[in-house]
């Protein structure tokens, strides 16, 4: 593994899925760089598309309070609390996906690993020209 994988492996994580994105579509020929910034793309999307339903859920839950003590508040605490959760999980998944980087290794992420290393080992489409 040359250190400019490595490297550029590890950037893959640092702004998320947009560095994901970024070095998905600029580096094709290393495989290790192409795995890790699809681990990010795809780990980082779902993330932030988690996290934005959970804050349209609060902010609609807040603006529709009913009464004193009603059920809506257990549900926006319960809201709350996954988000919470899943900030801090991207966060552990973060720091864990920029080290595994930079030493070389291709660890799988939670949910998305699999289907990273299933894209990037699919051998490409083929072409034939017949006269």
């Amino acid at each position: 593994m040359d250190q400019l994988s490595r490297r550029l492996a590890s950037l893959s994580y640092l702004l998320g899925w947009v560095s994901g994105l970024f070095l998905v579509l600029l580096v094709r020929e290393k495989r290790f760089v192409r795995f890790h910034s699809l681990q990010s793309l795809l780990f980082f999307g779902g993330s932030q598309v988690l996290s934005m339903t959970l804050l349209v859920g609060l902010v609609l839950l807040s603006a529709a309070q009913a009464g004193p003590k009603s059920w809506q508040e257990y549900l926006e605490a319960g809201l709350a609390l996954l988000l919470l959760l899943n900030i801090l999980f991207t966060f552990i998944v973060w720091m864990m996906g920029m080290v595994q980087a930079w030493q070389g290794r291709s660890y799988q992420l939670p949910f998305v690993g699999h289907w990273s290393e299933q894209i990037v080992t699919r051998p490409g489409p083929t072409f034939t020209c017949r006269d």
